[in-house]
Order: C-alpha cells, then structure tokens, then sequence
C-alpha cells in the first residue's frame, strides 16, 4: 500500500515530460496514463492477493498443527498396536513352548508303554493261561491290562490333539507377525507425512518470522487470538453459586504444572515480540514427554486446539479463577472432566510455535491475567 501510494503521490507532484505534452501529443499520453493505470491495478491485485495471504496465516498454522496432531495421534495408536501384537506374539511363542514341552512328555510315556508292551508280549497269552495264578488273580490284572490300554488311548488322543493345536498356534502365530508387519510399516509411513508436515511448518515459520510484514500481521492476529480467548472463557463461564472458593485461599502454596526450567515470565517483553499476548503468563522449557498437571482441582472448560495457541487446555478453578495451559504435545482429558489437583492433562513435546517455545502457562481471574509465580509455591522455578 505505501509504494501504491508513492506512485500516485509521484504522478501528482511530479508530472512527467510526457503528461506535460499532452496538449502536443495527445494520443502519446492517453498511453502512458492508461499503461500507468495498468501499473497501479496490478500492483493493488499484487497487495490485495498478498493480503489475502497474509490474513490466513494463522489459519494455516493451525491446519498444519491439526494436520500434526492427527497423524501423531494415529503413530500413537500404532504404537500402542504394535505394542499388543508384539504381546500377542510373546504369548503365542510362550503357549507354543508349552505344547512342544508337553508333546515331548507325551511321546516319551508312549515310547515307553510300547517298549513295556513288547516286553510283556515275551510271555503271551499261553503262558497267562496256563500260568499258576488263580482265576480272580488274572482277571485283575486282564482288567488291569484293559485300563492301561484305555489309559494310553487317551494318551495318544491327547497327542494328537496337541499336535493339531500346535499347527493352529503356528500358522495364528505367523499371521499374527504378518500383522504387526503391517503395523510397522504403516507406522513408517505416518512418521514420512508427519515429518513432511513437521518441515511445512517449519518453512511456513520462518517465513513469517523472516519477514517483517508477515511477522506484523501475525501479531495483529494474536491479539485478536487473546481477545478471542477472553471472550471463550466469559462464554465458558460456569456459574458459581454452588462453588466452594478455595482456590483463591491457596495462593503461594499451589504445585507447578510442569517440571522444567523458566523462559519467559509474567510480563516479560521478549525482543522483537513488543505486541504479542504470551508476556500474559510463563513460558517454561521442559523435557520431551513431560507431564502436566492440574495445579488444583477444578472442570475442563475446553481442551483442544485453538487459533493462536496451539492445543489448549482452560481449568475453571472456582470464583472466575481460571488456568490456561497451551502448546501441548498431547491432551489427556476432555471439556467437562472433573480434575484433580496433581491429575496429569497432558504432555510436552516438540511443537514449534511462532512466539517462542516452551509449554506456556496463565492464571486469570476472570478476565484479568496475573503473575502466575504469586501462586506457585515458592522456588517452583529458576530461570534459564
């Protein structure tokens, strides 16, 4: 806009030879004014297009940290797939080593009753009766005889029974490593998009952060984000007759919500940051996977993503005392869960932002944001 404004200040101030002689060569300046017109349409469709732009700019975070977090969410569920095929496998393997042991046993007893068998036919049928014994005397053991045979009937029906189920545990087995081999590879090819997207938004930061237009408006639009907030959390408002204030009674006394080291604090200017809202509360750097808590009990007033933030999660403690959490890896709980103080709601992770890194953590009372390090315990962090 100012360089369109440039030019129609120059063709005002400073008339070119051209417009000068328009008296002498009228045809050759109605030319050069319709070839200026021509210049300056082009260059508002040039603002215009560029401004359109520039507008969806955290519209496109946003799809890119939506697009990120539904892949990671589906790497997570393979994960824990794999986990349960890799399961399924071990017990398999285990159930497979428990019918070949008791195979072998098996085998071995009927090894062992054929041999008694052949040994025993030595004497035959002539010398039972012929034998000594008494009547009552054979026909125990003929009966005898009879439920030994029965005995390793039931032996050999077992044996086979045991084979046919070590074949059916064999094949379940190898269709089961099928599986987790699909698991695997679909697990590769998630991580592949998610590291595309992860390098989109990459590139789509720095481009913002590179240049100085970009990097105007994107702050513009992060304090319409933070007005947007304040205006969710009085929509979100619980009523408050029936709730008890402790929260308000625990200042100075509450846990952090995350373990780690502090960036930014409450109303701390970052350089080159003069307009943007997380100088609202603290910026805390924390290790990969760190869990956060619920610094005192209270209802999930919203849980998700938000333009601006990032996953978000808003506490509604008691008497418009309100915790909000951004920049979430992954959220744990959902908008009207009932919390715990210590409850873990999620976890850190990675998450590139446009205004710093770290987890970034408020405490408002009602619409009025305040130092959060008034209501953490003492020593609850150091700086970095």
């Amino acid at each position: 806009m100012p360089a369109l404004l440039a030019i129609i200040l120059f063709v005002l101030l400073v008339p070119p030879p051209v417009l000068m002689a328009v008296s002498q060569d009228p045809q050759a300046a109605s030319i050069s004014i319709g070839k200026l017109h021509q210049e300056i349409k082009a260059h508002q469709d040039l603002v215009d297009r560029s401004g359109q732009q520039e507008r969806s700019l955290l519209d496109e975070i946003e799809h890119l940290d939506k697009k990120i977090s539904a892949l990671s969410e589906r790497i997570e569920d393979l994960r824990i797939r794999i986990k349960t095929q890799e399961e399924v496998i071990a017990a398999g393997e285990q159930q497979l080593e428990e019918i070949s042991r008791e195979n072998e046993e098996l085998l071995l007893h009927l090894m062992y009753r054929l041999q008694a068998f052949y040994l025993m036919g030595k004497t035959g049928f002539v010398d039972a009766a012929f034998s000594s014994r008494s009547l009552p005397e054979l026909l125990v053991i003929n009966d005898a005889l009879h439920s030994l045979v029965t005995y390793d009937q039931e032996v050999f029906t077992a044996y086979r029974e045991n084979m046919d189920t070590l074949q059916r545990v064999k094949r379940s087995q190898e269709l089961e490593k099928m599986l987790l081999v699909q698991f695997l590879q679909d697990a590769d090819q998630e991580n592949n998009a998610l590291q595309l997207a992860a390098e989109e938004k990459s590139e789509l930061l720095h481009l913002v952060r590179t240049q100085k237009g970009l990097y105007q408006l994107a702050l513009a639009e992060m304090k319409k984000a933070e007005k947007e907030l304040s205006a969710t959390l009085k929509r979100l408002e619980t009523p408050q007759n029936q709730r008890v204030p402790v929260f308000s009674l625990a200042k100075g006394s509450l846990p952090p919500p995350v373990q780690g080291t502090l960036v930014n604090q409450f109303n701390q200017i970052v350089p080159g940051d003069e307009e943007t809202t997380f100088a609202n509360g603290l910026t805390i750097s924390t290790p990969q996977g760190a869990e956060v808590i619920a610094i005192h009990d209270g209802v999930i007033l919203f849980a998700g993503h938000m333009r601006g933030y990032g996953r978000i999660v808003i506490i509604d403690h008691d008497r418009q005392y309100y915790t909000v959490t951004a920049r979430f890896d992954h959220i744990r709980v959902k908008e009207g869960d009932a919390v715990r103080q210590g409850q873990v709601i999620g976890t850190t992770g990675e998450m590139a932002t446009l205004f710093g890194k770290g987890l970034y953590f408020e405490i408002r009372h009602g619409s009025v944001a305040v130092d959060p390090l008034d209501w953490l315990w003492p020593g609850a962090y150091r700086l970095q």
